[in-house]
C-alpha cells in the first residue's frame, strides 16, 4: 500500500506551517483568518495528494474515538438483527462507528470479545448479556471489569442486576400478564408456560406476568411449566414433556411461550401428533411476530426491537457525554403490543 502522507509532509512541500495545515483541513480556516489562496492550495495539494486524516491519532488527543462496541449472542436470531439496525440507525445520525461482536452463546467467548473492545479504546459499550442455563457457573466478570473501569455500559433487552444498572429493556412481566388474561378470556383453564430455563430478567420478568395472571385472574387456572434445558433445536426434550402430558390426559388448553422459534416448535408437534385439550386444539400465545403471508393463528405479543437498539444508543451516548451520572440506576422499560391472530382462526 503507498505510504499515507501526514499534516507534516504536506507542510513541508507547501512551505507552511502544520498547524495552518491542520486549521484548513479542519474547516477553521475563516475562523482563523488564513488567505484564500493559503486555503486552496493547501486544499487542492491534499485531494492531489490523497490526504486522509488519521482518526486514531486525533481520538488519541481528544481522549474519544467516536466507536461504539455492540456485543449481542447470536447472528442467527432474528430478532438480534431487529436491535441492531436500531442501533445502526441513530449511529449513523450521531456519526458514531460501530465494532460488533458475539458472545457465540459462550462465556468464554463473551468475556474475550469485551476485552478485544476495550484494547481498541471504544468510547461505550452495548451488549445482550450472556444467558446462563440454571445452576451454570457463570460469573459476568468481564463486564463487571468494564463497568468498573469507567466504560460507560448500557444492556440491551435483559440486565443484570448491580452489575449493568443501565438498561433498555421490553414490558415482558405486563405483556405476559396480558397475554396469559387472553388465553383465560376466551376460555382456557389449564395454562402452560413454555421456555428455557436461562437466568436472565427477561424470561424471569415473563413468567412472573404469566402466575399473576394465573393467580389473580378470579377463577381457577391450573398451571404447567415447561423448563427446557437445552438450546440444540434437535433436543427431543419437549417432544417428551408432551408425550407425558397425552398420557396422562393432562395436555393444557392455553400456553404461554417464551420465544417464536419454540412456539413454531410447539405447534408443529401439536400438529403432527394431533395433541387435543377436552377435544380442541390448544390455544397459543408468544412472543414475538409472525412472518409476512405465513400467519400462525397465535397470539403475537409484538417486541420493539429496533427502538429497543435507538434508545440504547441514546442512552450509551449520554453516559458518554457525562449528561447522566455511571453511578446511577436507570432501566427503561418500553411498552409491548398484543396481536389476537387467535380470534381468525
Amino acid at each position: 500500500m503507498p505510504k499515507r502522507i501526514t499534516i507534516k509532509e504536506l507542510a513541508a512541500l507547501l512551505e507552511v506551517s502544520p498547524t495552518t495545515v491542520s486549521l484548513v483541513l479542519g474547516g477553521k480556516a475563516e475562523t482563523h483568518r488564513i488567505a484564500s489562496d493559503t486555503r486552496r492550495k493547501i486544499e487542492d495539494a491534499a485531494a492531489r495528494l490523497g490526504y486522509r486524516p488519521n482518526h486514531l491519532a486525533q481520538a488519541m488527543r481528544r481522549g474519544k474515538t467516536d466507536t461504539l462496541g455492540v456485543i449481542f449472542p447470536d447472528v442467527s436470531e432474528a430478532y438480534m438483527n431487529m436491535v441492531l439496525r436500531g442501533i445502526e440507525q441513530i449511529a449513523l445520525e450521531k456519526n458514531k462507528g460501530l465494532m460488533i461482536a458475539t458472545s457465540s452463546l459462550n462465556p468464554t467467548v463473551e468475556a474475550r470479545n469485551i476485552q478485544m473492545l476495550l484494547d481498541r479504546r471504544i468510547d461505550g459499550l452495548l451488549i445482550i448479556p450472556y444467558a446462563p442455563f440454571r445452576g451454570e457457573d457463570y460469573r459476568p466478570t468481564a463486564i463487571q471489569e468494564a463497568a468498573g473501569s469507567g466504560l460507560p455500559i448500557v444492556a440491551i433487552d435483559r440486565h443484570i442486576p448491580d452489575i449493568t444498572p443501565h438498561a433498555v429493556i421490553a414490558a415482558d412481566e405486563s405483556a405476559s400478564r396480558q397475554a396469559a388474561e387472553l388465553l383465560i378470556s376466551k376460555g382456557c383453564r389449564h395454562l402452560a408456560y413454555l421456555g428455557f430455563d436461562l437466568v436472565i430478567t427477561t424470561l424471569e420478568n415473563r413468567r412472573k406476568g404469566f402466575y399473576e395472571a394465573a393467580m389473580n385472574t378470579g377463577v381457577d387456572i391450573l398451571t404447567t411449566e415447561i423448563l427446557l434445558k437445552e438450546l440444540n433445536i434437535n433436543s427431543s426434550d419437549l417432544t417428551e414433556h408432551l408425550k407425558g402430558l397425552a398420557a396422562e390426559n393432562n395436555m393444557p388448553d392455553g400456553f404461554l411461550v417464551s420465544t417464536a422459534g419454540l412456539a413454531l416448535r410447539l405447534q408443529h408437534l401439536m400438529r403432527t401428533n394431533n395433541y387435543r385439550a377436552a377435544g380442541k386444539v390448544p390455544l397459543i400465545a408468544r412472543f414475538g411476530e409472525d412472518l409476512p403471508y405465513f400467519p400462525t393463528g397465535m397470539i403475537q405479543i409484538r417486541q420493539p426491537h429496533e427502538e429497543l437498539g435507538r434508545r440504547a444508543v441514546k442512552k450509551l451516548l449520554t453516559l458518554i457525554d457525562g449528561v447522566v451520572g455511571k453511578n446511577t440506576t436507570d432501566i427503561e422499560i418500553l411498552p409491548m403490543e398484543i396481536n389476537d391472530e387467535a380470534q381468525h382462526h
